[in-house]
């Protein structure tokens, strides 16, 4: 972690913007985004969301933001597209493209198929994002946890849209 990095203003403040994905944002999906570096959408100050909770069949995911330059993203992306025999070599470039973001600052519900922040809440003072992967620590929130926490509750998507 880097933690000089920080989030723009105006990801950091509690009226977070519209945070649409473009296919070409996503670095690991499952069913959807998982794992996304994106841009904000008023200054280009750069943004690694990573998935901390999901609900089968629902386009609205929790992700933590931290903020990453978008040059440390750029570097990311031009050593996995070279690819390796070595089998270790996406969890290293993953790794060292998470050493480079700061440190998670928001947690967010968005809907992934429109952008739309439904609820943004800074890092609760009590939570760390967990070492493991993404996929290691991120169960299927059925119980509504993190959807709880950030008042968007134990509703679908679809609801939430309406």
């Amino acid at each position: 972690m880097n933690p000089a990095r920080e989030l723009c203003p105006h990801l950091a403040s509690e009226t977070l913007p519209a945070l649409p994905l473009a296919p070409d944002d996503v670095l690991e999906a499952w069913d959807g985004p998982a794992v996304a570096c994106a841009r904000c959408a008023v200054c280009a100050e750069g943004v690694l969301l990573v998935m901390v909770a999901w609900r089968p069949g629902d386009r609205v995911r929790v992700f933590s933001l931290a903020g990453i330059d978008p040059a440390d993203v750029a570097v990311y992306r031009r050593n996995v597209a070279r690819g390796s025999c070595d089998l270790a070599r996406f969890e290293q470039e993953t790794a060292a493209l998470h050493a480079c973001a700061g440190p998670v600052e928001r947690l967010v519900a968005l809907d992934v198929d429109t952008g739309r922040v439904l609820a943004s809440a800074p890092r609760p003072a009590d939570w760390r994002a967990p070492a493991e992967d993404w996929d290691a620590r991120c169960v299927a929130d059925g119980a509504g946890g993190w959807y709880v926490r950030l008042g968007v509750g134990p509703a679908t998507a679809s609801a939430a849209r309406d």
